[in-house]
């Protein structure tokens, strides 16, 4: 997903649909004293928020002296004032729009302080991002559109009595990121799995909407006596650092950090040096080859590719715009927006029109296009894993909108050679990896799920014992309600008739729309409440109006009841 809404000249666009501790920062304060900004001695306390607001009046009044001087040396090493005018050149233009923000959640995590504003404009609402060091000054920058988020439900697999979590820092100098340490409770030895994300500048759990499915994994593996690490991504904690670098390619958005947190794995206590594992989704799935040829040192045992694409990049992308159009135009969606579609695809097309064409290189790149899709240009990655020999297992869903399931078949025939690789397709699990019963839209990213169980079962099943079982789990059927799994506290289902609105409540109560809910969609009911005329609780705070001729409610038959 498109997060960085200004246009850098070396922005990446790929157009795709991802614990910190407080640290006592003694260092600078800021004072106003006749209109400037006066950084004070160590020892006082920082006053982020108007730092942060100092950061933004300067780019808009074009002070990019200013800025620098109140910026980081890894940040001055990054950018030049040219950069910056180039950088901040749509927002300038926008300059008197900027006003009355609205102050988010401050947070540190090892590495930054990060505040955030939200300023109302006429491109929507738009989130100033200040990244700053521990010592007060701006490490990093980012004006983004905000993402909706929905509330997180813990998966039931995640028992906190078994295991310790530990903020911890990958790398350092100008790209160290903040991650996680999921430790089993135990003595150990333990063996642990790097999570590397897919697309995007994703958070250390993966975040999208109310999912969280690195968080699931690692408690999830954590039950089963298998550490993890997770960690913020580079173009997340360093969002202009990592891509102002002409450059720029996959090595340094994923390969490189995966590989610093392989070689902290070592280094830490309880921890089985050799049994290092590496887990790579969707696009991190994608460059897991790439990261076992950079792997000089040997250090990882096998590799764990979950969704994973096997073709060109650019033409994944134009496939997955061609079949968003087609969604669209199922569902009936209204002219403007199926045309807005065909624009959005023809653009995509331009944009990768010569890539091809043997008249440009990685030293001479066509216009409208920059190194990171350059890069990548005829990297097919089992092309790559063919002639490799580190055990890998590949996992897909077969109800992936994103990396449809063929191109596991894909990875099987490219690997056919290799007796020490294992597959997995499952039915109903999602690019997001939740099983979703009905026909899959997208829209389903919006309600509470969880990784599916048998995930981290055959995860856990392959890295203890390096296999794992390929035929499909054979559920109690007592447990199933029309091949439809009953979970634990489900008290029926609804089924939706016409197109009705979901909500989630707020700290007051009050009823935040979250989408359209369209017909003969199924849900889950877990419980059911008398305000606003009635509602069904989809689960974690997801609620749907009982109204008659729009859902129809079923009770779980007594036989299934738990």
């Amino acid at each position: 997903m498109k997060k960085l809404k200004y246009i850098s000249k070396h922005k990446i666009s790929k157009g795709v649909l991802a614990a910190s501790i407080g640290l006592g920062l003694g260092v600078t304060t800021v004072i106003p004293t006749h209109g400037t900004t006066v950084y004070a001695s160590e020892n006082t306390v920082v006053k982020y928020e108007e730092l942060a607001k100092d950061f933004l009046q300067k780019a808009l009044s074009q002070d990019f002296d200013g800025l620098l001087t109140i910026s980081s040396e890894n940040l001055k090493a990054a950018v030049t004032k040219e950069d910056l005018a180039t950088l901040f050149a749509p927002t300038i233009a926008m300059k008197d729009e900027f006003k009355s923000p609205q102050a988010n959640e401050t947070k540190t995590n090892t590495v930054h302080t990060i505040v955030s504003h939200t300023y109302q404009t006429s491109r929507g609402p738009l989130n100033v991002v200040v990244y700053f060091n521990k010592q007060g000054k701006v490490d990093d920058f980012n004006i983004t559109q905000p993402t909706p988020t929905l509330p997180y439900q813990s998966p039931s697999y995640d028992h906190p009595e078994t295991y310790n979590e530990n903020a911890i820092t990958i790398g350092e100098g100008a790209f160290a990121t903040p991650g996680t340490l999921t430790m089993p409770k135990g003595e150990g030895p333990f063996p642990v799995i790097v999570l590397v994300h897919g697309s995007g500048p994703n958070d250390q759990d993966s975040t999208i909407y109310g999912l969280k499915p690195f968080r699931d994994i690692a408690v999830g593996l954590a039950k089963e006596g298998i550490a993890t690490i997770r960690y913020e991504k580079r173009t997340r904690e360093h969002p202009i650092k990592a891509t102002i670098n002409k450059k720029f390619s996959i090595y340094e958005e994923t390969v490189e950090d995966a590989l610093l947190a392989v070689e902290f794995a070592k280094s830490v206590d309880k921890v089985n040096s050799k049994e290092i594992y590496v887990l790579g989704h969707s696009q991190g799935g994608y460059a897991l080859p790439k990261l076992i040829n950079a792997d000089k040192n040997d250090m990882v045992k096998g590799v764990i590719s979950v969704s994973a694409p096997n073709q060109e990049f650019h033409e994944l992308i134009i496939w997955q715009y061609e079949e968003q159009l087609k969604r669209l135009e199922k569902s009936g969606a209204p002219a403007e927006v199926i045309k807005q579609q065909k624009q959005a695809i023809e653009m995509q097309k331009m944009m990768f029109a010569d890539i091809d064409n043997p008249k440009y290189s990685k030293d001479n790149l066509p216009p409208q296009l920059n190194y990171w899709w350059y890069d990548l240009k005829d990297y097919i990655p089992a092309d790559v894993a063919k002639d490799q020999t580190k055990p890998m297992l590949m996992l897909q869903g077969n109800k992936d909108i994103q990396v449809p399931g063929s191109h596991l078949d894909s990875w099987k025939s490219a690997l056919s050679n290799r007796e020490d690789v294992q597959y997995k397709l499952y039915p109903n699990m999602t690019h997001v990896l939740f099983n979703f019963d009905g026909e899959p839209t997208g829209q389903e990213y919006a309600l509470p799920n969880n990784v599916a169980p048998e995930l981290i079962q055959d995860i856990t099943s392959w890295v203890k014992t390096g296999k794992i079982s390929t035929e499909p789990k054979n559920e109690n059927p007592t447990t199933n309600w029309e091949n439809i799994l009953v979970k634990p506290g489900q008290i029926g289902r609804v089924t939706i008739t016409k197109p009705i609105n979901l909500w989630t409540r707020d700290k007051e109560n009050k009823l935040v729309y979250v989408r359209t809910l369209q017909p003969n969609e199924v849900y889950r009911v877990y419980g059911f409440s008398s305000k606003y005329g009635g509602q069904f609780n989809l689960g974690a705070n997801h609620w749907v109006t009982d109204m008659d001729g729009y859902v129809t409610f079923e009770e779980v038959p007594e036989e299934l009841k738990k």
